[in-house]
């Protein structure tokens, strides 16, 4: 006879043979709602032979296939960053607001852990980038980051002058330069004026320029060397590396930022295209366009067309101010 389904209320049948892997939970706490779905995904993945840890555990050294996260983008930004030099895979159920880097909804579960179980995933690689703070040719500091790297923070207008693979693009005046991956094209970049990126590269904006030699934003290759150096008078800028203020330069500093060895990865089940993705997480809706109505005496072309605009650009959540992950 076949097994009898029965669905809980996430949606996860209770028949399904498991392949004995060990996973990570990480889940944002003052979620009530992630909580529930948490214990209840650990009690589904157990019953068929997997081993659930939590996320302390793992951060402090237990190995795991993957980790689950259920929260929003920032705190699966957090756990990215944090399991990228394990090359350990993270998947984020969306418990948040925007969500646009998680790839399930959390009214998908369902449908997401029965494809984890059997293996039916494949995991994405994700570009990095790293920052070195060199001062008269030596390092001072190098760091990573999954989003972006901002040279900026300061509180008066920055003078940074840049140069790409050796070549001067520039002397950019304004709050700061932001250096962006396809990751965090969506985020701090994207609310600067830069574009969106659906496939591997980087972002360079200017944040609020005042005076540029050079354009405001350009789409880079990942292979780009960019070399930023402070002229500033009045104050000194930090470098920032995904929203965690890392280093303040002195005059002269020179701050290299590359492709950074190290890669996160993110598990695709394929359940969203990257462009229903983009619509989704954006807010954006088909609006219908009516034909203008005339009113006496006016020429139909000159008519008022009525029309709504419905979008907003992905806020990233802080990472300095971000809850604790448990």
């Amino acid at each position: 006879m076949p097994a009898t389904r029965k669905q809980s209320a996430l949606g996860l049948t209770r028949a399904c043979e498991g392949i004995g892997m060990r996973i990570g939970i990480a889940v944002r706490e003052a979620l009530p709602a992630a909580d529930a779905a948490a214990e209840e995904l650990k009690g589904w993945l157990s019953e068929r032979g997997n081993e659930t840890v939590s996320f302390p555990e793992v951060f402090d050294g237990a190995k795991v296939d993957m980790v689950i996260v259920l929260g929003g983008d920032g705190t699966l930004l957090q756990v990215a960053n944090q399991m990228a030099p394990r090359e350990t895979p993270v998947l984020g159920i969306n418990f948040g607001h925007i969500g646009y880097l998680c790839e399930v909804s959390s009214d998908r579960i369902h449908e997401a852990m029965q494809q984890v179980v059997f293996g039916q995933y494949t995991v994405e690689l994700r570009t990095m980038v790293r920052a070195t703070v060199e001062r008269n040719g030596r390092t001072l500091r190098s760091m990573d980051a999954l989003n972006e790297i901002l040279v900026g923070g300061a509180t008066r207008t920055l003078t940074l002058e840049v140069t790409i693979d050796d070549e001067r693009l520039g002397e950019i005046r304004g709050d700061g330069i932001i250096v962006a991956t396809r990751t965090g094209s969506t985020a701090y970049s994207f609310s600067a004026g830069g574009s969106i990126l659906l496939q591997d590269g980087l972002v360079l904006v200017a944040s609020n320029a005042v005076f540029a030699t050079s354009i405001r934003s350009l789409i880079l290759p990942t292979t780009a060397r960019i070399q930023i150096r402070d002229h500033s008078w009045a104050t000194t800028p930090y470098v920032i590396a995904d929203g965690q203020r890392d280093y303040r330069m002195r005059k002269g500093d020179v701050v290299e930022i590359t492709r950074s060895p190290i890669q996160a990865r993110f598990v695709n089940l394929g359940l969203v295209s990257p462009i229903r993705k983009l619509s989704q997480g954006f807010g954006l809706r088909h609006v219908e366009v009516k034909e203008p109505t005339a009113t006496p005496g006016e020429h139909p072309e000159r008519g008022h067309v009525p029309h709504k605009r419905n979008g907003h650009r992905a806020a990233e959540e802080p990472l300095d101010k971000r809850p604790e992950i448990r």
